[in-house]
């Protein structure tokens, strides 16, 4: 199992928006920028709102991987693993939907009707410093 670094938490944390990218049945790519968490060091998450597109690619093919970056520190990280759909009744779509609610809609209005959780478990890592030129970290 590989264990994300505290600059890549950190950074989750503070950027939050990064690119997924995934693959359709017909090995067309596509791209979508999601608002990412983390449900431990080893597994991102992110709630999935109106994205079919994704979700249909993932359930044909749950290999995917996510960039993200702080332009301003001109470093970020790939992250490379395998993603799985969770819904209403998981424990783990409860607990991110419960997080993103308490982050987004805090009085408990405007709360999507449809809602599910991706989580992705990490298993490459490679550095986007120009520097490091796609040097794997993990």
């Amino acid at each position: 199992m590989v264990k994300m670094p505290k600059e890549l938490l950190d950074m989750i944390k503070r950027v939050h928006i990064a690119a997924l990218a995934t693959v359709g049945p017909d090995g067309v790519p596509n791209v979508s920028p999601k608002g990412f968490t983390y449900l431990d060091e080893e597994t991102l998450a992110y709630v999935d709102i109106y994205s079919a597109r994704t979700l249909n690619n993932i359930r044909a093919n749950p290999r995917v991987a996510v960039a993200i970056w702080d332009t301003k520190n001109v470093t970020g990280f790939q992250v490379k693993g395998t993603a799985r759909v969770h819904g209403p009744g998981d424990p783990v779509y409860e607990e991110i939907v419960k997080r993103y609610i308490r982050a987004h809609h805090p009085d408990g209005k405007g709360v999507p009707e449809r809602m599910y959780v991706v989580t992705i478990k990490v298993e490459e890592i490679y550095s986007l410093r120009p520097a490091d030129r796609g040097k794997r970290i993990a």
